[in-house]
């Protein structure tokens, strides 16, 4: 078990003691795994069950004179498979960060840059959602 998921774990079992019975390892064994057993898998609401109930996570987004974006975790939730949008008013598409399908942990803040370097574009907005978090769009100051 990777160290995310035993920190997703850890988080839901604290929040709910219910949910340990719920979650089973699932083989990737040809001989025990099937496309059909996978749908009943999730289905069952063992893995996906549990990782629809992690409580939600509060994020405070904001730039740094103009240069990146930077995400705050200000709850005590992992803020899990959270994507970061900027979307300029004058270009067609989004501006790429350096990263993003980021987890942020309780209390951590998390700086993304522009690709290529540069400055964020100086009006637009900056959309964040993930699975846990509401999504949340913020206008980049003019």
């Amino acid at each position: 078990m990777t160290p995310l998921a035993r920190m997703v774990l850890h988080s839901l079992m604290s929040h709910d003691e219910s949910l340990e019975r719920r979650i089973q390892p699932m083989s990737t064994h040809p001989a025990t795994t099937s496309r059909d057993s996978s749908r009943r898998y999730l289905r069952s609401g063992s893995l996906l069950g549990a990782l629809r109930e992690m409580p939600p996570a509060l994020l405070e987004v904001a730039t740094s004179e103009g240069r990146c974006v930077q995400i705050s975790n200000i709850s005590d939730q992992l803020a899990f498979k959270v994507m970061v949008e900027v979307l300029a008013e004058s270009a067609v598409g989004a501006i790429l960060l350096d990263d993003n399908d980021i987890d942020i942990w309780p209390g951590e803040t998390r700086s993304l840059f522009p690709i290529g370097g540069g400055n964020l574009p100086t009006a637009g907005r900056i959309r964040i959602h993930g699975w846990n978090i509401s999504p949340q769009t913020v206008d980049l100051a003019s």
